[in-house]
């Protein structure tokens, strides 16, 4: 029989991977934002990303999900570790 901490726990870390791959689309846009700032050259990976208006919106916008995302997980890991060290007691 499980534990209901362990089964807690467990929840938190498959609701921690669920979210990490919900707030993908932030990290990308941040990535090809930022690639196509200081590496593309002129050559950005898709055509569309030439526009320097769309650029610093992706940029921006992805900081800011990738932001929600960092506060949300943070949130989550203390959770998961308060009921890792309530169960040790």
């Amino acid at each position: 029989m499980n534990n209901p901490n362990q089964d807690a726990i467990k929840a938190i870390t498959t609701k921690m991977l669920l979210q990490r791959l919900a707030f993908m689309p932030g990290a990308i846009m941040v990535g090809l934002s930022l690639h196509t700032l200081f590496l593309a050259k002129g050559k950005p990976v898709f055509s569309i990303l030439n526009n320097s208006i769309l650029v610093y919106s992706m940029l921006i916008i992805g900081l800011v999900i990738m932001a929600i995302d960092q506060k949300q997980q943070i949130t989550l890991a203390k959770e998961r570790e308060k009921i890792k060290n309530g169960s040790n007691t």
